[in-house]
């Protein structure tokens, strides 16, 4: 990406805060404007100055006065202007501070946002920890960037605005010479800038893998322990760090060889200016008396620091760029599953959902092929079949989490392209074999089901569900938190919120991934009562893993390998199907996956 990109993206940010931009800059003008007042009284108090402090004596009354009024004039516009150093300066520093600030946290919440609108066909061979990193580590170096833009290359640019007219003023000859000396450090700067770059963005692509690594650890915690994987998951980690850290070295060293170039480059200039000052001093070009040496002197090692600050802020700009371009990555990505112009809201699932020669592929694999079927409405139908014949894309689909390559998924007849997928959500609850919880109170995990549900309303769920049952019995009650993914809780109590939760949203449509099979028979038999009331009178479609559950469907679609090998209840199809025949018989030996 072109630097003109990664300049528009700054700019784009910035511009919410421009009324602080523009203060932050009346600051930095405030303080060169200090420096150079400073200088010109200088100036005036080295003009009535003998060149010899032996001369002093011979001065005459009129002359002592004069250079008394220049010191007095010194110390009362003096202080003043170190002053206005002292404000401007400090001012400059918190303004750039807070529009950087305010702007990361802008992008994070862009980001965040962003992220939650994307379909789950962008987060398909994506590692979680990558994009933890990209949300974390590399808003950090994109805040840098904003910093480093605004204060240490467009300011020093606007000081120097000052800076070096106010030093041809005083000297065009010497400034000259200066000029003359920028662009060998312009040009390897530039050289240098693609290196930094290059390097930066793997060292980036790293640190994602490094917290990916980071990540698997913490989650796989107890089955790392229990296989005593220690040694292994150990071995991993380091192998990736010391691939993060060799790829963070070509970076310094890439940038530490610019920086080493641009500090002698730096020096070497100043050396020459300083010999050939001198050189043209004693040949009688130049005319460097005290009057005009000492202020020069003094604006010659702010314009100097400037200088040197554009050289070091161009690099470290491209370390951030780096982190830029990833971030943009995922800001360019579009969501692909939009609303069709004539796109309507639904009220309830009255006639049921169809598929109709349905196809979808993951990528390159095709899941489901040329599948037809109909989930009558205000009943129950099943899915069977082994593993990856098809049963979640099936869910998937119903949800447009994905829309068909091929075919069409009707509900009430209508297209679900031409429904409003925020109508679609609304009139559909899911209920996940995992118990999916978040590190909140169980009360506030129910009401995200319906975030404006009244309190009544919650507590009628829970007791539906049996949640009060157990919660009684915690410290807090409803009020307990329970934890990173319901941590604190057993897996039947988890259940029981998240049927709670799907109950509350009273959806006319659910989806359930049956999960009690892990469940001791206490807990299975609340969950199977919560489950019993939740699906009454819903137009439930169950991924069914249980016999007991498959009996008493109305319906039964049997997957085979994407394809629907058989449809009917439980009796007609043992006796016409030797698919399901061969998923029952596994689940009465208690294995399988039906």
């Amino acid at each position: 990406m072109s630097y003109r990109f990664r300049k528009d993206f700054i700019f784009k940010y910035s511009k919410p805060y421009r009324l602080f931009i523009a203060l932050f800059f009346l600051a930095v003008l405030g303080h060169s404007g200090s420096l150079v007042l400073f200088a010109t009284l200088l100036n005036a108090l080295t003009s009535v100055l003998p060149r010899d402090v032996a001369d002093v004596t011979a001065l005459t009354d009129e002359q002592k006065a004069a250079s008394l009024a220049a010191l007095m004039d010194l110390v009362k516009w003096g202080v003043p202007a170190i002053a206005g150093m002292f404000v401007f300066h400090g001012s400059s520093i918190f303004l750039r501070k807070y529009v950087t600030y305010r702007i990361s946290v802008d992008l994070r919440r862009r980001l965040t946002s962003h992220i939650l609108t994307l379909p789950l066909r962008f987060f398909e061979g994506k590692r979680s920890g990558d994009l933890l990193s990209r949300s974390t580590n590399d808003i950090l170096k994109a805040e840098r960037a904003f910093e480093i833009f605004w204060g240490e290359f467009v300011a020093p640019l606007v000081s120097l605005l000052i800076l070096i007219p106010t030093l041809f003023y005083l000297s065009w000859k010497l400034s000259l010479i200066i000029i003359v000396g920028l662009p060998p450090i312009v040009y390897l700067v530039r050289r240098a800038s693609k290196k930094i770059l290059s390097a930066s963005e793997e060292s980036l692509k790293w640190l994602g893998e490094l917290t990916e690594a980071l990540r698997e650890i913490f989650e796989s915690i107890k089955i790392i322990k229990a296989f005593r994987l220690e040694k292994t998951s150990e071995k991993r980690f380091f192998d990736v760090s010391r691939r993060f850290f060799r790829a963070t070295m070509r970076a310094a060293k890439a940038f530490a060889l610019n920086a080493g170039v641009m500090e002698g480059l730096t020096y070497f200039l100043v050396l020459t200016m300083i010999a050939a000052g001198t050189w043209l001093t004693f040949k009688g070009v130049l005319d460097m008396s005290l009057t005009t040496l000492v202020p020069f002197i003094f604006l010659l090692s702010p314009a100097y620091m400037r200088i040197k600050a554009l050289s070091k802020s161009h690099n470290a700009l491209q370390e951030s760029f780096a982190a830029i371009t990833r971030i943009e990555e995922i800001l360019k990505a579009e969501n692909d599953i939009k609303d069709a112009p004539d796109a309507v809201d639904i009220d309830g699932v009255r006639r049921g959902v169809e598929f109709d020669r349905v196809t979808f592929a993951y990528s390159e694999e095709t899941v489901l092929k040329d599948v037809s079927f109909a989930i009558p409405a205000g009943r129950m139908t099943a899915l069977v079949g082994r593993s990856g014949a098809g049963k979640t894309t099936v869910f998937n689909l119903i949800a447009r989490f994905y829309d068909v390559d091929e075919g069409a998924e009707l509900i009430d007849r209508l297209d679900v392209r031409k429904i409003r997928h925020a109508s679609l959500m609304d009139n559909l609850a899911l209920v996940t074999q995992e118990s999916i919880l978040f590190n909140d109170t169980i009360y506030n995990n129910i009401l995200y089901g319906r975030p404006d549900a009244t309190r009544e309303e919650v507590m009628a769920a829970a007791e539906a569900a049996y949640v009060t049952e157990f919660s009684r019995t915690l410290p807090e009650g409803m009020d307990y938190v329970i934890g990173e993914r319901g941590g604190n809780l057993s897996g039947g109590q988890r259940q029981r919120i998240t049927l709670a939760r799907a109950m509350l949203k009273n959806a006319p449509l659910l989806l359930l991934d049956e999960a009690t099979s892990s469940l001791d028979s206490e807990s299975e038999k609340a969950v199977q009562d919560a489950l019993e009331k939740l699906m009454k009178g819903r137009t439930t479609v169950v991924i069914a893993h249980r016999l007991s559950t498959i009996r008493k469907a109305d319906k039964i679609i049997v997957l085979e390998a994407g394809r629907v090998a058989a449809v009917g209840r439980h009796e007609e199809l043992v006796e016409k199907s030797g698919i399901y025949r061969d998923l029952c018989r596994l689940q009465e030996l208690g294995g399988g996956d039906a």
